[in-house]
């Protein structure tokens, strides 16, 4: 793996109103980047744009050996299924599914997860007797870890997180931030998240502030 490159990235949302310039991103491998700036500035528009869940109206996105825009849609989801863990802020669970069920969801569509290492995972995070139970029964908190969990279940090689740990107090926060690095850094992986918590920023390698830009 050799980590993620971006440059000279624009985009604006059809209508006006917010634009985003980068003129350079660039994390390598087993380094971890937080993404900062106030509401409404593009940070999560930056974080769908460096996984292809949208296109950039000009520059450049390298994952790995990986030319992001050289890929079909198709493709993008293919590399999104088998090589990237996302974490966003609705958590994006099926209600009607159990904590296990929604962790090994991405495995019935080809994501080559580990269930003894999705088991192990859930253990540490405190959802290991909460396997059976239906997502919609769960708190804000277990559903952010299940989340966490099922983004990390098939060892991707980035992670994009958007406010990982908005809703866990400090203990799981820590213990969240621990698994991410062993299963994302600490291989040789690359991790971009969004988080307000300047203690959590103080534990990651890089910064980039983001500032607005409107038309």
């Amino acid at each position: 793996m050799s980590g993620l490159c971006a440059k000279d990235l624009r985009f604006a949302h059809p209508g006006g109103g917010l634009r985003l310039q980068v003129p350079r991103l660039e994390l390598a491998a087993g380094q971890s980047l937080g993404l900062l700036g106030p509401s409404g500035v593009g940070k999560t528009t930056l974080l769908k744009l460096l996984c292809g869940l949208l296109q950039a109206q000009g520059g450049s996105i390298r994952l790995g050996k990986q030319e992001l825009q050289q890929l079909t849609e198709p493709q993008r989801r293919e590399m999104r299924l088998r090589e990237m863990g996302l974490i966003f802020q609705d958590f994006a669970l099926l209600d009607y599914l159990s904590v296990g069920e929604n962790i090994l969801l991405p495995a019935r569509f080809g994501a080559p997860a580990d269930q003894a290492l999705a088991l192990e995972m859930a253990g540490r995070l405190d959802l290991r007797e909460l396997w059976q139970r239906p997502c919609a029964q769960l708190s804000q908190g277990e559903r952010q870890r299940v989340a966490i969990v099922r983004a990390l279940a098939h060892s991707p090689a980035f992670v994009f997180a958007d406010e990982p740990t908005a809703s866990l107090d400090v203990g799981r926060r820590d213990g969240v931030m621990q698994l991410l690095r062993e299963r994302v850094c600490e291989r040789g992986g690359s991790l971009i998240l969004i988080t307000h918590d300047e203690a959590l920023m103080r534990g990651l390698d890089q910064r980039l502030d983001l500032n607005p830009c409107r038309a």
